[in-house]
């Protein structure tokens, strides 16, 4: 019952919100960006920001965030960011041409883009079945509902690709039409594509490990279930054992979720 309330709550002050954004008019050159439900400054969200803010002074780009450390460090940058809570965020998703998120509605300030199209990056390549192609895991979008019908989780007006192949699995995820789908690349990849790997923060580490070695990587997505890293890895001194007698380096790089 209490959830019940809650959820209900949540609905009425939403569609608030959206009649309220339904009225003012948006401008095309004021993006807001956001990652991770508001609690992160990293992924496709925050290299698209830094590109914009470097390179089209004509584009507004400004960040939102729940998280007042990540508001200082965009800040101490030279960026505009300002907490989601804040009159300032509201007023100016209130007027947003565009909102880019790299996950759900919820990186930036949900129900606030009545005039706003949605750019959604998505954060990985899905070789898993995810959102409405998932068919284990609970959405929980159901509070998230517009007069009882809209639901903005499905309303990004774009989405973006890597290929043609993961323009399909998107299309499929997300219930969109594959026109709706650009292929285009990922931004926290193309930050990578014009240095040599010398340059990189962890060029000089790889450069060493190469020698006499082969490298290899491991980096396992997110998954429900509890365990299941640990059933991966419990094995890891006899796979260290094997890893020496040929010659070869694992890199391990875990999903943010399972580091704890």
């Amino acid at each position: 019952m209490i959830e019940w309330i809650k959820n209900l709550l949540i609905s009425i002050f939403g569609n608030i919100i959206y009649c309220i954004s339904c009225l003012i008019p948006a401008n095309k050159n004021l993006w807001i960006f956001g990652a991770w439900f508001g609690e992160k400054y990293v992924d496709n969200s925050k290299y698209l920001f830094e590109y914009v803010n470097e390179n089209h002074p004509e584009i507004k780009a400004v960040w939102v965030t729940r998280d007042e450390g990540i508001l200082k460090l965009i800040r101490e940058q030279g960026y505009e960011a300002y907490l989601m809570r804040s009159w300032r965020a509201y007023l100016l998703s209130f007027r947003a041409g565009l909102f880019i998120i790299c996950n759900g509605i919820e990186d930036v300030i949900p129900y606030a883009f009545g005039r706003t199209r949605i750019v959604q990056m998505w954060h990985g390549t899905p070789l898993k079945k995810i959102v409405y192609d998932d068919k284990y895991s609970v959405i929980p979008d159901e509070k998230f509902r517009l007069f009882g019908f809209k639901n903005i989780d499905r309303e990004s007006t774009i989405f973006i690709a890597a290929s043609q192949e993961v323009k399909k699995r998107i299309s499929s995820a997300f219930k969109a039409s594959l026109s709706r789908v650009k292929v285009t690349g990922y931004p926290r990849n193309d930050v990578l594509i014009p240095e040599k790997i010398e340059d990189l923060p962890i060029g000089d580490m790889l450069n060493k490990l190469k020698v006499n070695n082969s490298l290899g990587i491991y980096m396992p997505t997110f998954r429900e279930e509890d365990g299941k890293l640990e059933d991966v890895l419990e094995n890891i001194k006899d796979l260290n054992s094997s890893l020496k007698q040929l010659n070869t380096v694992l890199l391990i790089k875990l999903h943010y979720v399972d580091m704890k």
